[in-house]
């Protein structure tokens, strides 16, 4: 008998940081999911969302608007 289990949080923010390099992603003790990049100068951008899912578009939306900028 195979039993799945559903990854945890800090797993599912370890693959985040994997797909996304450059960002680290964390969650805080009230359970919200963070992220923050530095990049050509400018530190702090942090992103916040509910769950690692919505931090994933949070991040790729924001890799498209620099991409976008930078075009």
């Amino acid at each position: 008998m195979n039993t799945y289990t559903e990854p945890t949080v800090t797993e599912e923010l370890h693959a985040v940081n994997h797909d996304y390099p450059g960002w680290h992603s964390w969650h805080s003790d009230e359970g919200r999911i963070y992220a923050t990049r530095c990049r050509a100068g400018w530190c702090g951008t942090t992103l916040d969302a509910p769950t690692p899912a919505l931090m994933r578009y949070e991040i790729a939306m924001q890799d498209r608007e620099w991409a976008t900028a930078a075009a």
